[in-house]
């Protein structure tokens, strides 16, 4: 992990971090000093930060984290992240916190197994720059999950998905994404061509994944498109997260041991299709060889 270049984090001081350290610790009297900020990922217009430090609640010393994700819009006034029917609207994620969405999930208990970090502010330094303050989770696998814990998520998004298709009232907003699929199909397809070069197929790491050709039935899904984008849009529509892949998802467990799946990056959120969203999680720990 990096220090982080940002000079906006030189802007953070004590006034602004107390009282989300003092929510996330649901310690009201805690009180903080110095603290430390490092960089976890940076890509395109998203970053996330860690702040960190030691605080003190008049009785012990208290550890205390938050992460800050701060999201840019793009800088082209024609770039089409700016319209809500995008599927890289760019304020989705925070508008999405601060309806209290992804909290409400918390709350469902036909969603049991399945939360959002839990969310302590979302802010607006500038119209064009957003900082979405959230829970610090730590995966209990470290990120290597066993097969098994794999088909705990897949249940665990699968109750999420399927409360929406008993009854669940799908949140009233105008900005949730409904062409994920046919986005993310023709990102795919358009790069067909290129794995015509048998030196691809010929990498060891894709010759032991793929030890029988799969080229010909990678074509006839490309075919086939179109038809299976139609049939999709038939099916009753459920409220999915949408980009349920290995990097967005976190094991944890709850007061009781029992283990919950925690989803990340809700960017995306928008309508899928009965098992949109379990196979993204297939295919993306496929590709990430996971």
């Amino acid at each position: 992990m990096e220090r982080p270049s940002h000079s906006f984090v030189k802007t953070i001081d004590q006034q602004m971090l107390a009282p989300l350290a003092q929510t996330a610790m649901d310690c009201p009297s805690l009180k903080i000093a110095g603290w430390e900020a490092t960089t976890l990922s940076v890509q395109g217009r998203r970053s996330v930060f860690r702040f960190a430090g030691i605080g003190h609640d008049g009785v012990a010393p208290r550890a205390w984290s938050l992460i800050l994700k701060v999201i840019m819009a793009p800088e082209d006034a024609a770039d089409p992240a700016h319209e809500p029917d995008c599927i890289w609207y760019w304020p989705r994620e925070s508008l999405i916190y601060a309806t209290d969405i992804p909290q409400s999930l918390n709350r469902q208990v036909n969603t049991n197994g399945l939360r959002a970090p839990h969310c302590f502010g979302v802010l607006e330094p500038t119209p064009q720059v957003h900082w979405n303050w959230l829970e610090d989770l730590q995966d209990c696998y470290d990120g290597r999950w066993p097969l098994e814990r794999y088909a705990l998520a897949a249940y665990h998004l699968g109750l999420f998905n399927g409360s929406y298709l008993m009854g669940q009232p799908v949140p009233p907003v105008p900005w949730l994404t409904d062409s994920g699929l046919d986005f993310e199909s023709a990102s795919k397809a358009a790069g067909i061509e290129r794995l015509h070069d048998p030196k691809i197929w010929a990498h060891p790491l894709l010759a032991c994944a793929f030890p029988k050709p799969i080229l010909p039935e990678l074509e006839r899904l490309v075919a086939d498109r179109e038809q299976f984008l139609a049939e999709a849009m038939n099916y009753p529509r459920a409220f999915c997260h949408l980009d349920a892949h290995p990097g967005n998802m976190a094991a944890l467990s709850d007061e009781d041991g029992k283990e919950i799946t925690v989803l990340f990056d809700w960017a995306l959120t928008g309508y899928g299709a009965p098992g949109e969203e379990i196979s993204r999680l297939v295919w993306a720990a496929l590709l990430d060889f996971k």
